[in-house]
């Protein structure tokens, strides 16, 4: 397995740290650590520039490698191999090329970055990399990791999140709870109460009928799955707004990790991310792992 941490030293990055270096990583991982420096032009005020600006950058960038290998001392460990890495540009885009360049497994970032390293994650530069990566993100917010919420609608987006949950061993003993949501009907009764009928109310109730009868299907098809796969599993559907029943339900199940899928469209730019995924992941309280899934369209 193949880890990128990108650390900026804020209070998010050093639990995102202390999360993933109590990860269970399998043997042989590899976690490339990383910080951004922002390119020269950005380093020096014009009154401040340096009679050397290249030798100065170049007792900077040692100065930042010292400071991450310091902060990142807790992934020591056998089996395991440390790299260390200053990139340079745009924080978020330069993760993400980074990512893609050495077909990494998995992004780890803290939620907000405000530390000594100010080039990086500061604003929404973690929801950009969630975005914009080919490989699942975890957003920590948290150093702990004791119960994981699984949101699925069962598409196709859903697939790699529950066979994530179901196959890594990075969840092998924790206990999931799988949730599915169904979506209240865009009716005419809510439109104009002027259509009401018997008729069409009977529609209706028939109708949010099957639509919680598939959600059922789809959560307890899903704890079967992570259930074979030895992990702990338990199932319940909701039915209202998808992010707000998500995140309700992760506050009632106790959970520090959200785990939910989302469509990676190749033929939009910028990138973008599902709705339902977006919400959740800048509303959440607790950590998010998005795993993304690309379009058929």
């Amino acid at each position: 397995m193949h880890v990128l941490f990108g650390y900026d030293g804020s209070a998010r990055a050093e639990e995102a740290r202390d999360l993933l270096a109590h990860l269970e990583l399998p043997a042989g991982t590899v976690i490339t650590a990383v910080t951004v420096l922002q390119p020269r032009s950005a380093l020096f005020e014009l009154e401040m520039v340096p009679l050397d600006p290249a030798e100065a950058e170049a007792r900077l960038v040692d100065e930042l490698l010292d400071e991450l290998r310091t902060a990142t001392r807790a992934f020591d460990a056998p089996g395991r191999r440390v790299e260390h890495l200053i990139l340079r540009g745009r924080p978020a885009g330069a993760i993400i090329a980074e990512a893609r360049a050495r077909a990494v497994d998995l992004i780890v970032i803290g939620s907000r970055g405000r530390g000594p390293f100010q080039s990086m994650l500061l604003g929404s530069v973690s929801t950009e990399v969630v975005h914009g990566a080919h490989c699942p993100v975890f957003v920590a917010r948290s150093a702990g990791l004791r119960r994981v919420l699984l949101a699925t609608d069962g598409s196709p987006a859903s697939a790699p999140a529950l066979e994530m949950l179901a196959t890594s061993p990075l969840f092998q003993h924790l206990p999931i709870h799988v949730v599915s949501v169904s979506e209240p009907l865009f009716s005419l009764i809510a439109a104009d109460p002027g259509f009401v009928s018997s008729k069409l109310i009977e529609m209706e109730l028939e109708a949010a009928d099957q639509r919680l009868a598939a959600r059922s299907e789809v959560a307890r098809t899903a704890a079967e799955r992570l259930a074979a796969a030895g992990r702990i599993a338990t199932w319940a559907v909701r039915t209202g707004n998808p992010p707000e029943e998500i995140l309700a339900a992760a506050k009632e199940a106790d959970a520090d990790l959200i785990v939910t899928g989302s469509y990676r469209d190749a033929g939009s730019f910028p990138r973008t991310l599902g709705s339902v995924a977006r919400n959740v992941l800048q509303h959440a309280h607790v950590s998010v792992l998005v795993t993304r899934s690309r379009s058929a369209t």
